[in-house]
């Protein structure tokens, strides 16, 4: 029922129709809140003197609007209101001001909030809360904390309003230590008996890496609504636990709450987890009963429902799936154009990925930073193709540089190349293709350089065979204070390894001590890698022996720098020791014990290994373990096992360099009839490389025969 006060107040036709509780209903958008502002207030206050004062309306009114423009987080509306009330109440009431406060805060003028907030003559829990509400809602969640040891100073206790938003401040800087003493003061005080506090509490335990007390928190609940629900099932799905997700969405159902969107859309996002979690198939059922349940609740309209099962259908490996949600949609927004683009990527259709760019771009529909980014991914995955792959792959690794520089001049119009992201994938595509001084113009634009852009910059050099002035980075890095990370370290110890600097490897190797990072896995394999590069075994040997537990790739970067340095005997034994380690040899394991014997014309030892793969380990021989297989049986004269190992092989997958491998055996040993089956193999997958014609010619020459070479060619 309308108010007296406000039937007294009021002469628009506007109020005389409606109650307060039917017009907060009504303003559904900025459009409609301008309007009723135009009825209730008048005339903007931009266009009015400023000493033009108002009547002021019922606090119930005020709070109306406050809540409409937190509804729709509409700054310049409360500025609005704000003026008005500052014409209207010279002393407006403590209510109206605190409310004042918060709706700011809400809609993002935190400083103008705090501003006011100031000059409160009298504070309150209120209003401290709506501050650091404010402060943590946009990013500010060191200010929010500050602000309630400020309150604390000024003898305010804080009640469970203030709680939530300190819980989510600490979240949000993933501060553990510091939510659980207030976790510790929450429940002391009776305030974990809140709802809207447990569930402040569980996001902020799962956004801090503490899922088993997200867990325990959800377990105190007696009857938790769906906020709680979908709490918990976010925290899941973003820890990785899709399988936990479902199960749990799945408890809901047999408890008989109602899914919201919200819920579905976790739900979807738990089949992508649980894709590489599970299996495929086992995510694409789930997905598609989800899909089905979706469009019967009326959910599939609602566009992060349809931009999600296209995600998860392209991760499912069903791209015609994620096609089909795409083309259903009557309107596609810019989510869902990003969605499928970034589907294409996964799915490694790239043609298909830039072609629904243009497509988008034609459609008048304007990219944002994250569209840049997967269309320049699509660049990157071309230019990492294997030129075997592709027929014309330079003619087409040629036109894939064209379509990025195009995508860099149109990022540049955008204003974009001030984003982090989109400088990083430009970055990384030009070291791809092997342009590192444009790679580091790209840098040079950004006026502040965090670690993955410097790391993409470093991966740039390396790529483009500039070892020397990736090293040279790290002086800069060091000068700009920029921290060393893995990425980082990696990049350098590669330049290292293709260098020989053996100084700046040691100077590494006490970065990755000093981080404490010296349990990582990968980067003890690189640090031995790199040391065999160096020629420095020892080194080498105390990396590797000096952990309790090794991986594949740590056996294997060992054994690489044991073939390096000459020792056979060091990388069998080696390969011995894997075996008795109980882990199973790789591609690469293999590689190098074939390698090994190569170099040390063990010719049965190195056959034993190559049969060894297929048989024990149905590994499938590539062209490392071919090139080493076919020199040391070639170097040897033994055609007739030569012969044996290429009928084994589907010869037409055989690497071209294997067939030349073949030819300079051939020439040595005067085999005319093989040299010209590898001539002929050669040659076709190569047909425009001129080592097989001079290998070919010098052996029809040195057989007498040139004249018979001259016609075939």
């Amino acid at each position: 029922m309308k108010s007296a006060a406000l039937s007294a107040r009021s002469n628009s036709k506007f109020w005389s129709i409606r109650t307060p509780s039917l017009f907060i209903g009504d303003l559904c958008d900025e459009s409609s809140l301008e309007k009723a502002l135009d009825d209730v207030l008048g005339p903007s206050y931009a266009n009015i003197s400023p000493s033009c004062t108002h009547r002021p309306l019922p606090d119930s009114l005020y709070l109306i609007l406050f809540r409409a423009c937190v509804k729709l987080k509409a700054l310049p509306q409360v500025q609005r209101i704000r003026a008005h009330i500052d014409r209207s109440f010279p002393s407006a009431s403590a209510f109206i001001l605190e409310n004042l406060i918060l709706t700011l805060a809400k809609c993002g003028g935190v400083d103008e909030a705090l501003l006011l907030f100031d000059f409160l003559p009298q504070k309150s829990v209120f209003a401290w809360s709506a501050i650091i509400s404010g402060l943590a809602e946009y990013g500010r969640s060191h200010e929010a904390l500050y602000m309630h040891q400020r309150m604390l100073n000024d003898g305010f206790e804080p009640d469970a309003y203030t709680f939530v938003p300190l819980f989510k401040a600490c979240g949000n800087i993933l501060d553990l230590e510091t939510g659980i003493k207030l976790h510790d003061v929450a429940k002391t005080q009776g305030f974990t008996s809140h709802m809207i506090v447990l569930t402040a509490l569980l996001s902020m335990y799962a956004n801090c890496n503490a899922l088993e007390e997200a867990e325990t928190i959800f377990n105190c609940f007696s009857q938790p609504d769906v906020v709680c629900w979908n709490a918990m099932l976010s925290a899941y799905v973003n820890h990785g636990e899709g399988v936990k997700a479902l199960r749990l969405y799945l408890q809901m159902h047999e408890e008989g709450m109602c899914p919201t969107i919200q819920t579905v859309i976790i739900a979807i996002q738990a089949c992508g987890v649980i894709v590489e979690e599970v299996d495929r198939q086992t995510a694409l059922e789930i997905s598609c009963t989800l899909h089905a349940y979706a469009r019967k609740r009326g959910f599939i309209s609602h566009e992060f429902v349809h931009t999600t099962l296209v995600s998860v259908y392209g991760k499912c490996g069903r791209i015609e799936y994620a096609e089909n949600v795409f083309t259903e949609q009557p309107v596609h927004h810019l989510s869902l154009w990003n969605g499928m683009i970034s589907a294409y990527v996964d799915q490694g259709s790239i043609d298909k990925a830039l072609q629904l760019f243009w497509q988008m771009v034609s459609e008048r529909v304007s990219p944002d930073q994250r569209t840049y980014v997967l269309a320049l991914q699509a660049c990157i995955s071309c230019m990492k193709m294997d030129p075997k792959m592709h027929t014309y792959s330079k003619h087409f690794q040629m036109l894939i540089q064209e379509v990025g520089e195009a995508l860099h001049a149109d990022a540049v119009s955008a204003g974009f190349l001030c984003d982090v992201f989109v400088v990083t994938s430009l970055v990384t595509f030009y070291g791809r293709c092997r342009l590192p001084e444009k790679a580091e113009e790209v840098f040079c634009r950004l006026g502040q350089s965090t670690a993955v852009v410097w790391n993409a910059l470093l991966c740039a050099y390396i790529e483009g065979g500039l070892a020397e002035r990736a090293l040279g980075m790290l002086k800069r890095m060091k000068e700009d204070s920029v921290l060393l990370d893995a990425t980082s370290i990696l990049c350098i110890l590669q330049g290292c390894n293709d260098a020989g600097t053996l100084d700046l490897c040691l100077e590494l190797h006490f970065a990755i001590v000093s981080l404490e990072q010296d349990s990582d896995l990968f980067l003890r394999s690189a640090l031995i890698h790199t040391y065999g590069g160096c020629a420095d075994i020892k080194d080498a040997e105390w990396v590797f022996h000096g952990f309790p537990y090794q991986d594949v790739a740590t056996w294997n970067a060992h054994s690489t720098g044991c073939v390096m340095d000459g020792n056979m005997m060091a990388s069998a034994c080696l390969f011995e020791e894997l075996h008795l380690a109980g882990l199973r040899p790789d591609g690469v394991t293999y590689a190098a014990v074939i390698s090994a014997c190569n170099h040390a014309g063990k010719v049965d030892e190195a056959l034993e290994y190559f049969m060894m793969m297929d048989w024990f380990h149905n590994i499938l021989p590539d062209s490392k373990h071919l090139v080493s297989i076919t020199d040391l049986l070639g170097r040897a004269g033994d055609f007739t096992r030569l012969e044996s190992v290429l009928q084994i092989m589907s010869k037409e997958h055989i690497d071209p360099s294997t067939w030349l491998f073949l030819l300079g055996a051939c020439r040595t040993h005067g085999n005319l009839n093989l040299a010209k089956e590898a001539f002929e193999y050669a040659v076709g997958l190569k047909p425009k490389q001129a080592t097989a014609y001079i290998s070919m010619s010098n052996i029809y020459a040195e057989a007498g025969i040139t004249d018979q070479f001259l016609e075939s060619g």
